[in-house]
């Protein structure tokens, strides 16, 4: 069998480059390497770094993974003919494209074409995510029964066979199975239960069929055996009779005794034939401009204000340090009365990225919160100045993480600040390059996010188990608070149809603002599309033009009842 070295060797020198860019390779380690074939020995040992691998795969857009999953959904690690890979992703229509994804594999170093078929290394293959369908055949799963159970399957089909031998029965079933993928034969409840399955991937528990499907019978599954009743002709339900069909299977899997009906893989994917030609030869999602008049808009230009008044109040006040490792609660809510936007959350965002910057920190014994000298300097500092630091603070911190469901760090906490960093990057980079002139639809950015890296918020490492319900709700968050409470962006709230919980937290429908659900929703009016302002487009690298300097006053006012008015 070819090695990993040798199927870069067929590579050309502009793909090794690109190998080297997309593993991130130091150059410096390139620097006495004298020829291509010490070149792909060192990268070879290079590119099965566990680490590396991980990173390769995050990074991978949707239908690369997809690609990379039908390749090593095998568990024999042989080379796959690139004419069965085709055939398996959806057929010969379907080669040109998927040419153009093999190539982007190959540059992430994953998996490469050497002759007619299709090698991928063995530290990638243990590492690529698959579903259970994917880690099962019709073959497979039916190799699990004996030969007289699979007999029973191919005569319930109703197929006449001259050799009654397993593998005769199994080769016959198979291609039965994938031929007829129809529901013809089915009754109306098998057809709503294959429906279902199919609707949540291909696999499902019996107890969640029976109650979305089956009226709610799950008795029929607490019952001993109840997997291989079938066997004996004493079928329940459509699962059942399903399960002497071919169509289900039952698989154990993760701890326990925990049993999964599933589709194997390759008869699922004849079932979504269509629904694969479209998802490899149809248009990526990318960021929609908003198609609807935009009327009122929201802008945050607050931010430098009410870090101030946190300072002033931190000036004023005394504000230990709890156990939690923040500002006491009773502290916060003083500083939320104070702010532009008078709610906790805000004030607990306010808080994180003054301490993100370094601009305040508990000192002391009684570790009482104070301006640091950076806090003292960026008094000092302009304008865009003062903005550059709150945003790289937040951008590249973890004491305020809005993927979290809660988002501010406790003490005995850990959170990996360059994951997160990775999390905001990757919707940065997709934002700068959509025109900051025109109002985007905010759905259409999880979407783009979604395809470019679908396991950077699953699989990303580190990030434990309290992470926010589903990519849409981190990048909502993302851009509905952190964004906009930094001026970045311009929102256009929901005018119509906009219920409670989208409104301002602890804000009635035409009324005030009450403290009793302060903080456990964003702050923000429920926005259905933005666009980056020039102060946003200038931080993330997409200037529409240049930015120009904020206006400035060298005066200010000092009012007879002790308030200072500073222009404008």
């Amino acid at each position: 069998m070819i090695s990993l070295a040798e199927a870069l060797y067929s590579l050309p020198t502009n793909r090794l480059r690109a190998v080297v860019r997309a593993r991130n390779v130091e150059p410096k380690m390139l620097a006495l390497v004298p020829d291509k074939r010490q070149l792909v020995q060192f990268l070879a040992s290079e590119l099965v770094m566990p680490l590396s691998v991980k990173a390769a795969i995050i990074g991978c857009n949707l239908r690369q993974l997809r690609l990379l999953q039908i390749v090593t959904a095998e568990q024999d690690p042989k080379m796959l003919l690139w004419k069965e890979v085709v055939e398996r992703a959806g057929g010969m229509r379907l080669e040109p494209v998927l040419s153009t994804v093999m190539a982007g594999l190959e540059e992430r170093g994953l998996a490469f074409r050497v002759e007619q078929g299709v090698f991928v290394p063995d530290a990638v293959r243990l590492q690529v995510p698959m579903s259970l369908p994917d880690r099962y055949t019709i073959a497979r799963c039916l190799d699990q029964y004996d030969a007289q159970t699979v007999k029973r399957i191919r005569m319930t089909l109703g197929l006449a066979s001259t050799s009654d031998t397993k593998a005769a029965n199994i080769a016959m079933i198979r291609e039965h199975l994938l031929a007829d993928v129809s529901h013809a034969r089915l009754d109306q409840e098998e057809r709503e239960v294959l429906d279902y399955i199919l609707g949540v991937g291909g696999m499902a528990t019996a107890l969640e069929v029976a109650s979305a499907v089956l009226e709610g019978r799950t008795d029929d599954f607490f019952r001993y055996d109840w997997q291989n009743r079938w066997k004996q002709g004493k079928e329940r339900n459509a699962i059942d009779r399903l399960l002497a069909r071919g169509r289900l299977f039952v698989v154990s899997h993760s701890y326990g005794f925990n049993l999964y009906l599933i589709i194997p893989g390759d008869l699922l994917r004849a079932m979504t034939a269509e629904e694969n030609k479209e998802f490899w030869a149809g248009a990526p999602p990318e960021l929609r401009p908003y198609s609807a008049p935009v009327g009122r808009t929201t802008v945050h230009s607050n931010m430098v204000r009410d870090i101030v008044s946190v300072l002033g109040f931190l000036a004023m006040q005394e504000a230990v340090r709890t156990n939690t490792g923040h500002i006491h609660k009773s502290s916060l809510k003083n500083i939320a009365r104070t702010l532009s936007l008078p709610d906790e959350r805000y004030a607990a965002f306010v808080y994180a990225i003054s301490r993100e910057a370094g601009l305040i920190a508990p000192q002391g014994e009684k570790q009482v919160y104070r301006l640091t000298e950076a806090g003292a300097e960026w008094l000092r500092s302009d304008a865009r100045e003062q903005i550059t630091s709150l945003f790289n603070g937040w951008r590249n911190g973890a004491i305020w993480a809005e993927m979290y469901t809660d988002p501010l760090q406790k003490a005995s906490e850990y959170r990996s600040a360059g994951d997160m960093a990775k999390l905001r990057s990757a919707v940065h980079e997709l934002l700068k390059e959509h025109s900051p002139d025109a109002f985007i639809d905010i759905s259409s950015v999880a979407d783009a996010v979604g395809f470019r890296y679908p396991l950077l918020l699953v699989h990303i490492g580190g990030l434990g188990g309290d992470i926010v319900s589903s990519p849409t709700t981190f990048i909502r968050l993302l851009i509905c608070e952190c964004l906009t409470w930094l001026g970045l962006v311009e929102v256009v709230p929901a005018e119509s149809g906009t219920s409670e919980e989208a409104v301002a937290p602890g804000t009635k429908k035409g009324g005030a603002a009450t403290n009793a659900q302060a903080g456990n929703r964003p702050s923000l009016p429920n926005a259905v599309a933005f666009r980056l302002t020039s102060l946003g487009a200038w931080l993330l690298g997409s200037p529409s033009e240049p930015l120009q300097s904020p206006p400035s006053e060298d005066r200010f006012i000092l009012q007879a009842n002790g308030e200072i008015f500073v222009p404008p």
